[in-house]
């Protein structure tokens, strides 16, 4: 079984979007959230380079894979309680009808 090259599959449009998006804020100097549901959790995409100013946060799909991190194994879904709080932010989104 052969694999495709990541250009070749769909999951090819969250990086495309995430390029988009690093060329539409560079040098704005707004912070910008580049939000992605499970479809975006996927290492190209989360490797892919991104802007200082851009920020990617992914609703996880592999919340259970094992993983090193500093001197610990842990699962994914632990590492929220491993890190410091870097900071906290409200957001109040519209609601918007048709």
């Amino acid at each position: 079984m052969s694999k495709l090259p990541i250009e070749d599959k769909e999951s090819m449009k969250w990086i495309r979007l995430m390029r988009h998006v690093n060329r539409a804020f560079n040098g704005l100097g707004n912070r910008v959230l580049f939000i992605a549901d499970r479809e975006g959790d996927f290492y190209e995409h989360v490797a892919e380079r991104r802007e200082e100013n851009v920020g990617l946060l992914v609703r996880g799909k592999n919340l259970g894979h094992h993983i090193v991190f500093g001197d610990q194994r842990c699962q994914v879904k632990d590492l929220p309680n491993l890190l410091p709080i870097q900071g906290c932010y409200i957001s109040h989104i519209a609601k918007f009808s048709a």
